[in-house]
C-alpha cells in the first residue's frame, strides 16, 4: 500500500484502524506522525516500543536517516514479521534493528544498553531483574 508520505507500507488487512486509514486516506493518525516527525532529527538514536507493523518506524527511520539508529520492538509476531518487511521495503535494513519483544504485567525491570564494542552479540543489549539477553 502506497502512503502520503510516499512510503509503501505492507498492512495487515484484518486491523481495521490503521488499514481503514491507509487506504482512505494514505495515512494513520496524521497529526501523530507530523508531531513524531517534528521530534526527532537527523543522526539521532531512537527507541520504537510497541511498533506495530512499521509505520511510525519507517517515519522514524526516514527522518534520522543514515546516521542515526532505530530500535524497534514489538510484542505480536504477526506485526513482527510486517514490521521487518517495511524496514526492508524501505530500504532502513542499516538504521533499524528490530526485536520481538514483549512488555507484561510482572512488576520487573529493564537495563538497554546499546552495544558497540561487540556488535556480532547485537547492537542493543538488555538485562532484566531476573535474565539478560541481546
Amino acid at each position: 500500500m502506497e502512503t502520503k508520505y510516499g512510503l509503501g507500507l505492507i498492512v495487515d488487512a484484518k486491523d481495521e484502524v490503521v488499514y481503514k486509514g491507509l487506504a482512505s486516506e494514505g495515512t494513520w493518525d496524521a497529526h501523530f506522525l507530523y508531531l513524531l516527525s517534528k521530534l526527532v532529527s537527523q543522526n539521532q538514536t531512537v527507541l520504537n516500543i510497541g511498533s506495530q507493523t512499521g509505520l511510525e518506524a519507517v517515519i522514524l527511520g526516514k527522518t534520522i536517516g543514515e546516521g542515526g539508529r532505530l530500535f524497534v520492538m514489538e510484542s505480536s509476531s504477526l506485526n513482527y514479521r510486517i514490521l521487518v518487511k517495511n524496514i526492508h521495503l524501505n530500504g532502513l535494513e542499516g538504521i533499524a534493528r528490530c526485536y520481538l519483544v514483549a512488555a507484561g504485567m510482572e512488576s520487573n525491570w529493564i537495563y538497554l544498553e546499546i552495544n558497540e564494542k561487540q556488535p556480532e552479540k547485537g547492537l542493543l543489549t538488555y538485562r532484566t531483574s531476573d535474565s539478560t539477553g541481546s
